[in-house]
């Protein structure tokens, strides 16, 4: 992720189609994990909470550039009207068949059903615990014969553990196989991972178009970057502080940024918002005077995904630490 990045929802979305229509002909587990990775963030970021309207620009910092007219439309812009493409082939990735096989990819919450050959399956994942957590639980009812069954295993995946009806299994590689009897099965699965964090400079090159491409006709110059800063990672989630979730203004924007070398560590910590879909406690030490600082951060998406034409501060947010 480069300082002062901005990407429009319909490169999000194409990119997720053309990882999807890949991982269909391959099979191979890279294509999916950067659906994912491009599902949870850029593109849910871009999805306005209340469902009423989307971005025309998701930004790393300050707010989300939204357009309320396109060719004097008062109700469209391309941008948002691409959005239902993206939810479809979410919808779309989420469990797959392959011959006789049953392809779980991703671990959201959904309930699919599906007919192989003579048998009716019935499927429910869980995934409330995945995003902030790593953990998933699903729920198979296949009504005749033993059911062939494929469980993605992330590539952010420092480990994986599956348990069900053959017991305990660590797995590696990039997927579970085995075969369920027909009848209700139940089963969980548990991915580990580890804390990321990312280094970056400005480029000054490039500056004055950045600034340019950046800010658009919205009043964000003053939050422009041109210091080095880093961003964090935790599996498939981009983390950011958010005046949503508590942040002030002067943490993300006036406190001097972390000096490259800093240690993290991170927990997971319930939120009281209903549209935070994964909230953390973040530890961070500079290298150099052993200075603590704790910051509360969120997943990227839910950092500034309201739609606010007054540009106040209610919903400024940043990846940068």
């Amino acid at each position: 992720i480069q300082l002062n990045a901005i990407s429009e929802p319909c490169d999000a979305i194409h990119w997720m189609r053309l990882c999807f229509e890949l991982f269909c002909a391959t099979g191979k587990n890279a294509y999916m994990d950067d659906f994912e990775r491009t599902y949870y963030n850029a593109f849910l970021a871009a999805a306005c909470f209340d469902g009423k309207w989307g971005s025309r620009g998701v930004r790393s910092h300050a707010r989300h550039m939204y357009a309320s007219l396109q060719a004097d439309m008062r109700h469209h812009h391309c941008c948002v009207n691409n959005m239902p493409r993206g939810f479809l082939n979410a919808a779309q990735s989420f469990a797959t068949i392959d011959g006789e096989t049953l392809s779980i990819n991703l671990y959201t919450d959904f309930k699919a059903d599906f007919q192989l050959g003579d048998s009716q399956i019935s499927l429910s994942v869980n995934g409330s615990d995945y995003l902030p957590k790593g953990v998933a639980e699903i729920h198979v009812h296949s009504t005749s014969g033993e059911l062939p069954l494929r469980l993605r295993i992330p590539g952010w995946a420092t480990s994986a553990r599956l348990e069900g009806p053959q017991g305990i299994i660590d797995g590696s590689g990039d997927s579970f196989t085995l075969t369920l009897p027909s009848g209700e099965s139940t089963l969980r699965v548990s991915f580990g991972r580890t804390l990321e964090i990312h280094n970056r400079v400005p480029v000054q090159e490039s500056i004055d178009w950045c600034i340019r491409r950046w800010c658009g006709l919205d009043r964000t110059k003053a939050q422009f970057l041109d210091k080095p800063c880093s961003w964090l990672a935790y599996g498939p989630l981009l983390l950011a502080r958010s005046t949503l979730e508590g942040s002030t203004i002067d943490e993300m924007f006036r406190t001097p940024f972390m000096p490259f070398g800093f240690g993290a560590a991170i927990r997971p910590v319930k939120t009281e918002s209903t549209r935070t879909l994964a909230a953390f406690d973040v530890t961070l030490i500079s290298p150099e005077s052993g200075e603590t600082r704790h910051a509360h951060v969120c997943d990227y998406a839910s950092a500034g995904n309201i739609c606010d034409f007054n540009k106040t501060e209610s919903e400024l947010f940043s990846i940068f630490f």
